[in-house]
């Protein structure tokens, strides 16, 4: 993933709460899916969103981890009120055999030994209500945090299964952003090319525009003695004159139905068609 597509805020969005995330996770839900957007934009989208699960499930863990916590500090709790229990329940039975052997030593009808011992029994009954009112009590206590637990890992997993699809998106969407990066750098080569191609065009008529000025110039120029002339010459010179001629009545034509460039062609098939000459 690209970091440059993502919002500079996510990094803060582990402090928030679990209502503010579902805020934020509603806000960017609430964007039109019918719209188009840039790769930039949904790159920033499925970052957001993927920071936004990222945050819920550390928010998840935290609180299952609290769940723990709170479970191993119950564990602990009803271990100790069961050791007490059991030494109680000792202490209760070694009172309960010395009050017997010294009830079997002394008369039974004594009336304070009696009060004794129904005072340890009420005790001990006592003791066994409350151990099991704490187990009643440590057992729903349980049962609830093992159902949240199980809560928690099924949002967790639910969690990494919508990032693990968003990760998928942002992976095509960078692909074809490559792609589209690609074709644009080839349409760019076209382009400087075609602009190359254009001003080598240019150049050649520059040039051919050139050499017809001065072909003209070299026919109003008046001559002080008469040259032999050769006919080879002069018909090349008709044949100049006639493409010159026909370049400066159409020389707003086209590139491809240029008269001068007709007339190069014209000429060019008659040198190669016919041997030139020579005086």
């Amino acid at each position: 993933m690209t970091t440059s597509f993502l919002p500079k805020y996510t990094s803060d969005l582990q402090h928030l709460s679990q209502g503010q995330l579902d805020t934020e996770m509603d806000q960017l839900m609430a964007n039109d899916p019918t719209q188009s957007y840039t790769h930039k934009e949904l790159a920033r989208i499925t970052g957001t969103l993927a920071h936004l699960l990222i945050a819920q499930a550390r928010i998840s863990e935290r609180s299952n981890h609290d769940l723990e916590q709170e479970a191993a500090a119950l564990r602990l709790r009803v271990e100790e009120a069961l050791q007490h229990q059991a030494h109680t329940q000792s202490r209760l039975d070694k009172l309960l055999l010395e009050t017997q052997d010294q009830h079997e030593k002394e008369n039974a009808t004594d009336p304070e030994l009696q009060k004794e011992v129904e005072r340890l029994q009420n005790a001990l009954e006592n003791l066994r209500l409350d151990t099991d009112q704490r187990e009643h009590l440590e057992r729903e206590t349980r049962e609830r945090l093992e159902a949240k637990l199980r809560q928690g890992d099924a949002l967790l997993e639910r969690a990494e299964i919508e990032l693990k699809e968003r990760d998928a998106k942002v992976k095509a969407y960078e692909n074809h952003l490559e792609m589209a990066r690609a074709e644009i750098h080839d349409l760019t080569q076209r382009k400087d090319s075609l602009i190359d191609e254009l001003d080598m065009v240019h150049r050649e008529l520059k040039h051919s525009h050139r050499a017809c000025n001065v072909n003209r110039k070299r026919k109003h120029t008046p001559q002080s003695f008469p040259w032999p002339v050769n006919p080879s010459v002069s018909a090349k010179n008709f044949e100049l004159e006639k493409g010159v001629k026909a370049c400066f009545s159409k020389r707003h034509q086209p590139a491809s139905t240029n008269p001068c460039q007709q007339w190069g062609k014209e000429n060019s098939s008659r040198k190669s068609g016919s041997p030139a000459t020579d005086t």
